[in-house]
């Protein structure tokens, strides 16, 4: 939250070419005088929420050549062109080789309608910790397989953006129980579930949107992971603050910077023509809130970006 009369400026990233990390120095805030932050982090999610895929290298389609694609904003199950073969990677799975899962399932969500026969086999990899997928020949389907396979016959996918129960697979319980045999099987390690077949379902992927992107769903009872950090241990963050002013400005700026009322960095001077400046604060208390308060002796502050690390 940031003081309501500062002003922002917004330019194009190659107005800012000449600075160091222009995409975040190419945009800010002017006239900044407080900056309140809360570090409150979300819950984590639950298998039984769904655990979605946010990287784009834990899905992937190979075509019948080998090629594997990273970068699609959508998967295509698994037609495109030629029957594909497509892999899905879902991590943090609380579960070990004692867990009792009910049910599994993988939510997608539709990005072209579609309603021509498919029949999908889907499977999963034979791994302990699958690995994330890479852009070399037939990474997809050199991978180990389960002997166990799901059936589907998906019924007809009428509508965009929808993710309805018709865009669910069938039970994928006993692939998942397979996984979990595995003998180098943790709590928390990753498995890949693999999709063939005939005919086409297209559904986002990672690169269109994770709050799309298929979601693994398993009800089943969670195991918690050994955590070896000492919980009495103070937690610290390391902080960088990055000065820059719009392209266009023509003035000089000289501000201090206040962290939770003490002032950790002092005489900041951005001259026009400057290609901006970044702070580095090391080992500050993760406090539930920050306040950063921004003190001018000539001209006004401006702030165009603020990274925080937890350190663990």
């Amino acid at each position: 939250r940031v003081n309501g009369d500062a002003n922002y400026f917004q330019s194009h990233s190659s107005r800012a070419s000449d600075r160091d990390l222009p995409w975040v120095t190419a945009s800010g805030v002017d006239g900044i005088t407080d900056l309140h932050i809360s570090l409150q982090l979300k819950p984590p999610a639950t298998m039984a929420k769904g655990i979605a895929i946010v990287d784009v290298n834990d899905d992937a389609e190979e075509s019948e050549q080998g090629s594997v694609g990273l970068a699609s904003s959508d998967l295509e199950l698994c037609e495109d062109g030629s029957d594909q073969l497509v892999g899905m990677r879902f991590n943090n799975i609380l579960l070990d080789k004692s867990s009792a899962i009910r049910s599994a399932y993988i939510q997608f969500t539709c990005d072209e309608a579609s309603s021509e026969d498919t029949t999908l086999i889907l499977t999963a990899e034979d791994s302990g910790n699958a690995e994330p997928f890479e852009d070399t020949k037939h990474d997809i389907s050199s991978r180990n397989v389960v002997s166990k396979e799901v059936g589907w016959k998906p019924k007809p996918w009428p509508a965009k953006g929808k993710a309805l129960e018709i865009h669910r697979t069938p039970d994928l319980s006993a692939l998942i129980r397979e996984v979990i045999q595995h003998r180098r099987w943790k709590p928390g390690n990753s498995l890949a579930i693999l999709v063939s077949g005939s005919g086409k379902r297209v559904a986002v992927s990672s690169a269109g949107g994770a709050n799309k992107a298929p979601r693994l769903v398993i009800d089943a009872d969670e195991v918690e992971l050994e955590n070896d950090r000492d919980s009495s241990a103070e937690d610290t963050c390391d902080v960088t603050l990055y000065f820059a002013a719009s392209p266009d400005d023509s003035t000089t700026r000289v501000f201090d910077v206040y962290l939770q009322g003490q002032r950790v960095l002092q005489g900041i001077k951005l001259a026009p023509g400057d290609h901006g400046v970044s702070k580095r604060l090391h080992g500050v208390s993760a406090d539930q809130r920050m306040h950063f308060k921004f003190v001018a002796t000539e001209g006004h502050a401006c702030l165009s970006g603020i990274e925080i690390r937890r350190n663990k």
